[in-house]
């Protein structure tokens, strides 16, 4: 409990810090410093992610933020910085889905999606989770063709994963709903204006 009062007073001490430094003495943070200091602000968004959604909101935004301010120095600290980028990413378009930001939680999934295209850092499960998420935030919004061409491309990074089969069948089910429905709005119209006999 101790230690974790101490790392908990030593995060907050860097990201107050962070917060007053100038853009020059910011670029000159060690790498590894930064990194630690993402994770950190990410790990304080999951603490406070269901009793206090905007702080884990504003956490994973400045992590997202700090991380998009450095520069890596190779190409090891790029991939290191852009898998906690991703991280963090998808962790904030989760909270804006919750939150029906459903905007945000598109355009922050996608960012994670295409820095998880980059061949270095591969992660098929991440890439299917961020689709997911996205066709989520198009199930909220009753939009059911961008939600299920979302939930197909997750499916094709992630074929056994069973929340996204599951999602896939509820998809299909409610499709055949809706179309159900015009189906027959449509029968019924025509028999108002009298196009049957």
């Amino acid at each position: 409990k101790q230690w974790y009062q101490r790392r908990v007073a030593i995060t907050a001490g860097m990201i107050n810090s962070y917060d007053s430094l100038s853009p020059d003495d910011r670029r000159d943070i060690p790498h590894d410093k930064i990194l630690i200091l993402a994770a950190e602000l990410r790990e304080k968004g999951n603490e406070n992610y269901k009793k206090a959604p905007k702080v884990a909101y504003n956490s994973y935004m400045k992590a997202v933020r700090i991380l998009e301010g450095h520069s890596p120095a190779n190409e090891e600290e790029e991939i290191q910085l852009q898998g906690e980028k991703v991280k963090t990413l998808l962790n904030l378009s989760q909270s804006c889905l919750d939150h029906g930001r459903t905007n945000d939680c598109r355009r922050y999934a996608g960012e994670a999606a295409e820095l998880l295209n980059n061949e270095a850092i591969k992660n098929v499960f991440k890439l299917g989770k961020a689709h997911y998420i996205i066709h989520k935030s198009y199930v909220k919004e009753q939009k059911l063709g961008p939600a299920k061409r979302a939930l197909e491309e997750a499916v094709r990074h992630v074929p056994d994963d069973k929340t996204i089969r599951d999602a896939f069948v509820r998809l299909e089910k409610a499709q055949e709903r809706e179309n159900a429905l015009e189906k027959n709005m449509m029968e019924q119209m025509g028999e108002n204006l009298g196009w049957r006999s």
